[in-house]
């Protein structure tokens, strides 16, 4: 009587397994939990919106979701976690357009902007409001009239954020070929405009469809996807032209629905990862993941979809998504569609390493990488081991052996997958098993097989793979490192020629085992050659490798024991001594008025590309700036970045290394609290002297009536900066002089009861 085998493997990631199957957090739909602000025929509500918001002018702030154009009250806000109402925005003062609310978003700052659709009169205005807070009443920030019959504000996407000045909109038109993008220097208080126009070998301007855009970034500098209803989706840079040609995948049915897009803020195995609202008249009603490479379009994946939420018609295929990146690497996602409902949805997590080795190299064990053996399958003597490549020519492949004891050919690993859709088996009398590339989204992290015995009809879950010989040991390992900056090749001597299962890799990292890398020694008859790239050789001590194949050492058949899955590695795993692009010296981060400047230092740089500041108040992980590396240096380097105007809280900082070949490292994390501050202060003004424009900055301990005006040495009052209540805190006041002559000048603050006045100096 053959027993169960189990062995769960953590399989080498690629990109058709990055995400995986989604994990539902809450939906409804017209069957269950339907929202009492929606309708099943009404084709009213079109939008949502996430983000991290406040529930007053610095209160607390909770997950949120806000939905657009719904029954009785414009804006609804949710719960992001549950799904549950929490009320609905104040609308005092919202009026115009042939729509006065029709699409919702959120800034990364937590800023909720809501804007009108105007059809096609010239002189009819689009507008869009802002709310500060869940509290906050609405302003008017965008009042634009193009003096063009565009019909505006069916779709506008939001990037960036209001406090640092990178908040960045853009709405396309849909019935001419413009894409009006706003800029703002007043921290998302006004807009600027400037008009692009489409073009490209694919495109044809919309006629009266909707039209969306997601940016890959803030600021005017930005490539971005474009998806219109009815054509497929095309990428184009910031002046509008297309880039490449058009994207197969934007669609699983066809070309017209999917009218909804988000870059998730996501590159990984050369791709760019955007989340699709595949919303179709009756039939789909979901959301998936699409992967589009980031220099050819035309090539893309699918990384899994959702159920749809509803076959309720939905004739304007009008619907939404949004998403949260969690501090674990997976992500939340958010789609609604009209008529149906909406839901919320987490992808599975994976490490972003391509593989992982338990046992005697020095990691933490992981109970997930045991392997639980009670008998041999088929009456025969099995090793285990895995191999990187996990398709090949876009196929999974079983043979079955002589007495259908299931060899799997060429070592390959078998996906699997929950769903009852892809349960695969091999019959007892079957012949081969092939699974295409129509299931690569399906993967799983952890794979269970299921097979039927050989000797009878009982089912056993099999998550090995099996070679057909045992493995070779390695007899010898050497290298030809010379100096930094070189490839260096690994040579591997092994006990005997390998079979065509097995392979051999030699794993090596640029930071002490943080993270890694891995190439396969496929050069050669034995010896087999593996080549370290030069830009990850620079001769310190960071960096080493060990060399493994791709089979364990036996395991034993005894009892229901657990075993370390083992690799067979060579001299303890010491080997040589490579670099990491930028050894970093010191990080720091001080607070600076309601400002806080981080200054970091390098000791050598080899390679090295560009400094990306990433920032978090324990939620998620945002870009708010860059500072480009000084490519190739052997002397120290100094550099620094201030993040600007920040509210009251504690933040974390960290330092995205990247390399020239897209290669990166993260820093440690520095953390900075920013508190109530404690007196009135006015600290001297920064830079001093100055030309033209320099920086005032203050603290108020309490809700004061605060006056900052500017004088002449002689008493004249040349400029007034503030004159307003403002709410206790720390505040940075920039001050242009540029109509002033070179001189002397003094700034007072006078606030309730404290009046300070401080000197200046404008050199020009």
């Amino acid at each position: 009587m053959k027993k169960l085998i189990t062995i769960l493997f953590l399989l080498v990631l690629s990109s058709q397994n990055l995400f995986g199957q989604f994990t539902t957090l809450w939906e409804r739909k017209s069957t269950s939990s339907f929202p009492s602000w929606m309708t099943t025929n009404g084709n009213e509500t079109r939008s949502l919106a996430y983000g991290y918001l406040a529930e007053s002018n610095g209160g607390v702030k909770n997950h949120r979701l806000v939905v657009a154009r719904a029954l009785s009250n414009y804006l609804h806000i949710l719960n992001a976690e549950t799904g549950a109402d929490i009320g609905t925005l104040n609308e005092t003062g919202i009026s115009g357009g042939n729509v006065a609310i029709n699409d919702v978003e959120i800034s990364d700052d937590g800023v909720i902007f809501a804007c009108n659709r105007r059809d096609d009169n010239t002189s009819n205005s689009w507008k869009v409001y802002r709310w500060d807070h869940e509290a906050a009443s609405p302003t008017a920030v965008i009042n634009y009239v193009s003096g063009v019959a565009d019909r505006l504000g069916d779709r506008f996407t939001i990037v960036g954020r209001a406090d640092n000045n990178t908040l960045t909109i853009y709405v396309a038109s849909s019935n001419s070929a413009r894409v009006y993008r706003f800029t703002t220097s007043d921290y998302g208080n006004t807009f600027s405009p400037s008009v692009i126009t489409l073009s490209g070998t694919d495109y044809v301007a919309p006629s009266n469809v909707i039209a969306a855009i997601t940016p890959i970034s803030a600021g005017v500098e930005s490539d971005f996807y474009y998806k219109q209803v009815g054509r497929q989706a095309l990428k184009f840079n910031k002046d509008g032209v297309q880039q490449g040609g058009a994207i197969p995948s934007f669609n699983r049915i066809n070309q017209n629905n999917a009218q909804s897009i988000k870059y998730l803020n996501k590159i990984f195995n050369n791709q760019h990862y955007i989340l699709v609202g595949e919303i179709e008249s009756t039939t789909l009603n979901n959301l998936r993941i699409t992967g589009v490479n980031v220099t050819d379009p035309t090539v893309s994946s699918t990384y899994g979809a959702t159920a749809s939420l509803g076959t309720n018609t939905n004739g304007n295929k009008t619907g939404d998504v949004a998403f949260k990146q969690n501090s674990d690497g997976s992500f939340t996602l958010f789609v609604l569609a009209t008529n149906n409902g909406l839901g919320a949805y987490t992808t599975n997590t994976y490490p972003l390493t391509p593989v992982y080795f338990p046992g005697t190299n020095g990691w933490v064990h992981d109970n997930t990488t045991k392997a639980y053996l009670k008998e041999g399958l088929g009456g025969g003597t099995y090793y285990y081991g895995f191999t990187s490549q996990i398709v090949q020519n876009n196929e999974f492949k079983i043979t079955k052996g002589a007495s259908y004891d299931y060899q799997w050919s060429g070592g390959y690993w078998i996906p699997g997958s929950n769903s009852a859709n892809y349960v695969w088996t091999i019959p007892q009398n079957g012949g081969n098993l092939v699974v295409n590339g129509d299931n690569i989204g399906d993967l799983k992290a952890y794979t269970h097989f299921t097979v039927k015995e050989p000797v009878n009809s009982s089912s056993v879950t099999v998550g090995v793979m099996t070679l057909e010989s045992a493995p070779k040991t390695i007899n010898s390992v050497t290298d030809n490192f010379t100096s930094a900056g070189n490839d260096v090749t690994v040579t591997v001597t092994l006990s005997g020629a390998k079979a065509a299962s097995e392979k051999v890799f030699v794993r090596y990292t640029t930071d002490n085992w943080t993270t890694s890398k891995v190439v396969e020694a496929s050069t050669g008859s034995n010896p087999y050659t593996a080549t370290v790239p030069g830009a990850d050789v620079n001769g310190t001590t960071n960096n080493s490798y060990y060399v493994l194949t791709t089979t364990f050492s036996l395991i034993d058949n005894q009892s229901s024991e657990y075993y370390d899955i083992r690799t067979i590695n060579y001299s303890t795993n010491t080997g040589k001594n490579f670099p990491l692009p930028v050894e970093l010296q010191s990080l720091s981060a001080r607070l600076h008025g309601p400002n806080i400047i981080l200054t970091w230092s390098t000791a050598t740089e080899v390679n090295s590309y560009q400094f990306v500041v990433e920032r978090s108040d324990n939620e998620v992980w945002n870009v708010v700036g860059t500072v480009n590396a000084s490519g190739n240096s052997n002397s120290p380097k100094q550099y620094s970045f201030t993040d600007n105007n920040l509210q009251q809280g504690k933040y974390q900082y960290r330092l995205k290394m990247i390399d020239n070949d897209g290669s990166y490292e993260y820093s440690q994390t520095v953390e900075v609290d920013i508190d109530v501050p404690k007196e009135f202060a006015l600290m001297q003004n920064y830079p001093n002297p100055f030309n033209p424009v320099t920086n005032i900055n203050y603290t108020i301990p309490v809700d004061s009536k605060v006056m900052l005006v500017i004088y002449s040495i002689s008493g004249e009052k040349v400029a007034e900066l503030i004159n307003e209540t403002q709410s206790a805190g720390s505040y940075s006041i920039p001050f242009n002089a540029l109509n002033l002559a070179s001189g002397t000048y003094v700034y007072r603050l006078i606030a309730n009861d404290f009046v300070q006045t401080k000197k200046m100096l404008l050199i020009k």
